[in-house]
């Protein structure tokens, strides 16, 4: 091999490689930015959490944080108690916190488990009765009918029983579930549980500490704008 053409070889490989860690680095800040469609654009939320949403903590908070959740989900409930710590940890003026209802239709009793946690919210216990629907899920998954589980949750919790079962069957509990349903369907949404944070849809992190991980970054982003 000639010495003019060894340099042109080495050359050329220094070249690759700095395109490879280039591309990598790219790679990885999308990632870091959050899931991408077809054509590399972020995947961003239509809707705004607004006063009519389930909320926790101050909207003037520097991360918001969605969820679009369904009671039946496996995945959902084990996350639940990750997110639960994660806001404890985080605190109320750092993580504004948004549940919405994203019932699939392969769970039977998806709907009206989103229609118990928002009987229970007329009362003022959305997260009581979001927090018994998950850590009991077993219970109740499988039931024809749910509901006398779902009453006795509710006088776990504390709230008239019998408005519970007015308000378990009421259209308007009904259609705020709905309206969430039909977001989460506008978003294209098609797994649960699907995260949002300020806006943009994440990958779900793979641990506690990889989801705090988000919210710092987020945080620190949020800062520095």
């Amino acid at each position: 091999m000639s010495p003019k053409l060894k340099k042109i070889l080495t050359w050329g490989g220094f070249v690759v490689i700095i395109a490879l860690l280039v591309w990598g680095l790219v790679a990885a800040n999308k990632k870091a930015q959050g899931i991408t469609n077809s054509s590399g654009v972020q995947v961003t939320l239509d809707n705004p959490v607004t006063s009519s949403d389930w909320t926790m903590g101050s909207s003037t908070a520097p991360v918001t944080l969605v969820e679009y959740g369904d009671f039946e989900c496996p995945s959902c409930a084990a996350f639940s108690p990750v997110v639960k710590q994660l806001l404890s940890d985080e605190g109320p003026s750092r993580v504004y916190f948004a549940f919405r209802n994203f019932p699939l239709p392969q769970h039977a009793n998806a709907l009206v488990a989103a229609e118990a946690a928002g009987a229970a919210g007329l009362q003022g216990q959305f997260w009581a009765m979001h927090d018994l629907l998950y850590a009991n899920q077993n219970d109740w998954v499988n039931l024809g009918d749910p509901t006398s589980v779902f009453e006795g949750y509710a006088a776990k919790i504390g709230i008239n029983t019998t408005q519970f079962l007015k308000d378990l069957k009421s259209p308007d509990v009904y259609n705020r579930v709905i309206s969430d349903l039909k977001e989460a369907q506008q978003n294209n949404l098609d797994y649960t549980p699907t995260f949002f944070i300020n806006g943009v849809r994440i990958d779900n992190p793979t641990s506690a500490a990889g989801f705090k991980q988000l919210i710092d970054d987020a945080a620190s982003s949020t800062a520095s704008k």
